[in-house]
């Protein structure tokens, strides 16, 4: 499933400070939850934050807190990646 930094990023519609909080108070590396995909489509937090994006300033608040704290999108987070 997902983790507290999804939901936030996904329902967050008055500002940053429920994630804000949750990334500071983190009892570990943030590193590991930050960009951890979801079980069902596996997406990370970053991109919970597009969901109902358009026209929505704090979601860009919130996609550059998210970054600023590494985080990526899924695609992002691959090993590989295509050269042509």
């Amino acid at each position: 499933g997902s983790n507290s930094l999804h939901i936030a990023a996904c329902k967050s519609t008055k500002g940053v400070q429920m994630l804000q909080f949750l990334i500071k108070n983190y009892n570990g590396n943030i590193k590991e939850i930050i960009n951890q995909k979801d079980y069902i489509n596996g997406c990370t937090p970053l991109e919970y934050a597009y969901i109902d994006y358009v026209g929505n300033a704090v979601k860009e608040d919130i996609e550059k807190l998210l970054i600023k704290y590494g985080g990526k999108r899924s695609f992002e987070l691959c090993d590989s990646h295509i050269t042509l």
